[in-house]
């Protein structure tokens, strides 16, 4: 790799200034075979605008299409936390709650050190999915989520912010990804975003794998990595008169 010019970060980090103290903008990176990574900024401009897009349309649409399945059942929090399952509502909801709060209360009591201030102890009434429809509502933002950036990317290799902002998701031998690699690349991360079981660690690390390129010398995600795939710049095509 060429050594970057004086003043000019060209790993893609916002480390460079000029002489006046103002930061100058992350330059290319040359990758093997000829290819060559965006800047920084174009690149997280279009991850931006891919995660917009998935977050409304897979998540936000997906579970607002959920709310007609949803049913009443009463919530035990202890300091803000939901403590256990959902409970069904029985017929006298009165008596169920005051027992749930009871029971809790109880539980923390023990637990409470002397001297200290116990956990507040809430049951709430609330519109819950089952087990059964949670699960089937993470699997279909995960499907809606693939099918928002999976297909253009097989096909072109441009989702919609890449395309936005000149970029191209290609192997690392430049040839375009096909379907495997595309798979790989995005539905590592969205499957992390999407688990129930793991959130909000499980989102942390989507996010935190994605945006390992800013100090990989290849300009590399850990989902690139594991897909082999490289974000090269893709100009626009010049038309002949």
């Amino acid at each position: 790799m060429p050594a970057p010019a004086t003043g000019t970060d060209t790993d893609g980090d916002t480390n460079g200034t000029s002489s006046g103290g103002r930061r100058r903008p992350a330059a290319p990176v040359d990758l093997p075979g000829g290819l060559v990574a965006p800047p920084t900024r174009n690149r997280v401009n279009a991850l931006i605008v891919d995660v917009l897009l998935v977050y409304i349309l897979a998540l936000v649409a997906v579970q607002f299409a959920f709310i007609p399945f949803q049913h009443d059942a009463l919530v035990v929090y202890k300091g803000g936390t939901q403590v256990g399952s959902p409970h069904p509502v029985k017929s006298d909801v009165a008596a169920q709650k005051s027992q749930l709060l009871a029971d809790e209360k109880a539980i923390v009591a023990k637990a409470t050190k002397p001297g200290s201030t116990p956990a507040k102890v809430e049951v709430k009434r609330q519109k819950v999915l089952s087990t059964g429809q949670l699960a089937m509502l993470s699997v279909a933002q995960f499907a809606v989520a693939l099918a928002l950036v999976v297909p253009a990317s097989a096909r072109t290799g441009q989702t919609l912010g890449k395309k936005i902002f000149q970029l191209r998701l290609v192997r690392v031998d430049g040839s375009p990804p096909g379907w495997r690699a595309s798979l790989v690349h995005y539905g590592f991360p969205i499957l992390l975003a999407i688990l129930p079981p793991i959130q909000p660690i499980g989102q942390l690390a989507a996010v935190l794998l994605v945006i390992w390129f800013v100090r990989d010398p290849l300009r590399q995600g850990v989902h690139d990595k594991l897909a082999k795939t490289f974000v090269v710049t893709a100009p626009k095509r010049s038309t002949s008169s």
